[in-house]
């Protein structure tokens, strides 16, 4: 909820926008709260390849996790896509 109230409000000029965090090696860093959101993505992306990766290992096939798969097996014929 609070996510997508940032996000809702969030205008091509707040990407430019600097951010800045101190690490728990006491440094603070600055940067732009575009590659925030980059590495946000980066993140999920990799922990989903992890995910994935011990399905695998486990003999078990992953389901479909992105559209390019859903469209490839023929699951999206018939779905209703709405955008909320």
């Amino acid at each position: 909820m609070k996510i997508d109230n940032y996000l809702s409000l969030l205008r091509p000029d707040d990407l430019c926008k600097r951010v800045s965090r101190i690490n728990q090696d006491g440094i603070k860093r600055n940067t732009q709260v575009k590659d925030v959101l980059i590495h946000v993505i980066a993140e999920e992306l990799h922990h989903r390849g992890e995910i994935i990766a011990i399905l695998w290992q486990m003999n078990i096939h992953p389901p479909d996790m992105g559209w390019l798969s859903i469209m490839k097996n023929g699951s999206a014929m018939g779905m209703e896509i709405r955008i909320l």
